[in-house]
C-alpha cells in the first residue's frame, strides 16, 4: 500500500508530512520507556507482514496489520510504521523518503480507527465481529485514503485510484480474519496483555 517516489506533486507530499508529524511528535514525547519493547514487535510484525504477498489476478497484495498494531499501541502505531517505512524505503526502495509522510498518513490513520474500534469492542463479551473489524476497517480506511490521494493528484490517476480500491477489497477480509484470529487468541491465552492494553 506504498505509494512511489515520484508520483505526488509537492503539494501532497507537504500535506502528508503536515498531517503525521504532529501524531510522531507527540507519539514521541508521550512514548513510556516500559512500551518501547512492545512497539518495537509491533515494527517487526509490520515488517515482516508487508513480505506477505498473496497473488490476486495479475497482481498481488501484502498483509499489513495495522488493525492489530492500532488496536495493540494505539498512538504509537505512528512510531512503529516510520521506522518500517523509513527501513524499506532505504533498504529495499519501497515507497521513498519523500512520499514517506504521505504513506505513514494512510496506513497510521486508520491504526487509530482500528484503536477505536478495538476498545468500544472490548465493553462487550462477544466480540469475534469486533475484532473482525478492528482488521477489515483499518484497510478499508487507507484504501479509501490512498485511492483519494490518487485522485486528488490529476486526471491520469482517477482511473489507478478506483483500480487500487478494487484490489484492495480481498485484502480487507484478510486482514479482518487475520486480525479476530489473533486478538480472539490473546483473549484467551493472554488475557492480561489485552486488559493492559486497554488501560
Amino acid at each position: 500500500m506504498h505509494i512511489s517516489e515520484g508520483v505526488l506533486s509537492a503539494p501532497l507530499l507537504v500535506g502528508g508530512w503536515a498531517l503525521s508529524a504532529p501524531f510522531v511528535v507527540y507519539a514521541l514525547k508521550t512514548l513510556e520507556a516500559q512500551k518501547i519493547p512492545l512497539v518495537a514487535s509491533m515494527s517487526a510484525l509490520f515488517f515482516v507482514g508487508s513480505f506477505i504477498h498473496i497473488p490476486f489476478g495479475v497482481t498481488n497484495i501484502h498483509l499489513v496489520l495495522s488493525g492489530i498494531i492500532g488496536a495493540m499501541i494505539g498512538l504509537e502505531a505512528f512510531l512503529a510504521l516510520l521506522v518500517v517505512l523509513f527501513l524499506q524505503a532505504i533498504l529495499f526502495g519501497y515507497g521513498g523518503l519523500g512520499v514517506l509522510g504521505v504513506n505513514l498518513s494512510i496506513m497510521a490513520l486508520p491504526a487509530l480507527l482500528a484503536r477505536a474500534i478495538f476498545l468500544y469492542t472490548r465493553l462487550y463479551t462477544r466480540r469475534s465481529l469486533g475484532y473482525f473489524l478492528v482488521g477489515f476497517a483499518s484497510i478499508l480506511l487507507s484504501s479509501i485514503l490512498l485511492s483519494l490521494v490518487l485522485y486528488i493528484e490529476g486526471e491520469g490517476f482517477k482511473s489507478a485510484a478506483l483500480a487500487v480500491f478494487a484490489l484492495n477489497i480481498p485484502l480487507m477480509g484478510i486482514e479482518g480474519f487475520i486480525t479476530c484470529l489473533a486478538l480472539s487468541f490473546l483473549e484467551r491465552y493472554r488475557p492480561t496483555l489485552l486488559e493492559r492494553m486497554t488501560q
